[in-house]
């Protein structure tokens, strides 16, 4: 009867030694996983992907057209600078700016502009020719600030009117003055023909 009352007591001892080295891994494995297990980070460390940049500039820049500085202006030259003035409250200074032009059928390309001093950003838009006439276009500007996060800022939208006839004209004048003196210098010469056999006739 002894032995089997040592026997009890020896596995009541085991299990409760058992019990409580099961409870004590459970809680050291709730606080690993609470704790993130691999990520021992503290709270107060500004972690790299944070929505302000290094230098805390999280606004956007401040784009205002210069030329043209209304809407519906009439564009009636082969060639025309777009200006525009860029602003950003925080340093630094902004990254890059591009222009993208389009009318309501086709966006036609996005274009990088140059800084021309300061603020002023230009770019020269060229061979208007070959644009529909006639028709009203779209002018966005988009500047990239260089701050680690790289706020970009979106202009209003500008709307302009190509018109450039008066460009055309004078290419067709020009066509219509040459063949006008073309015919003169075919008469001319058929006069200076016809003199000279005039005179070969009243010798011979």
């Amino acid at each position: 009867m002894n032995i089997i009352l040592k026997k009890r007591k020896h596995l009541i001892f085991l299990l409760v030694i058992t019990y409580s080295a099961t409870l004590s891994l459970f809680f050291l494995s709730s606080k690993t996983l609470s704790n993130g297990g691999l990520n021992n980070v503290s709270e107060n460390v500004d972690l790299p992907y944070s929505i302000k940049s290094a230098n805390n500039d999280i606004t956007d820049p401040i784009i205002t057209f210069v030329k043209p500085d209304i809407n519906d202006t009439s564009i009636r030259t082969r060639y025309y600078d777009i200006i525009v003035n860029i602003t950003d409250t925080n340093p630094p200074l902004l990254g890059k700016v591009i222009i993208e032009i389009s009318n309501v059928n086709t966006s036609f390309f996005n274009a990088s502009m140059l800084q021309d001093q300061g603020g002023l950003w230009f770019f020269s838009w060229n061979n208007l020719t070959s644009y529909p006439n006639e028709k009203s276009y779209t002018i966005r500007v988009r500047a990239t600030d260089s701050s680690s996060n790289e706020n970009s800022g979106l202009s209003n939208d500008l709307f302009i009117i190509l018109s450039v006839f008066e460009t055309r004209v004078p290419n067709l004048l020009n066509a219509v003055l040459y063949v006008i003196l073309v015919i003169l210098a075919i008469a001319l010469i058929m006069v200076y023909v016809n003199k000279k056999r005039t005179i070969l006739k009243t010798l011979n």
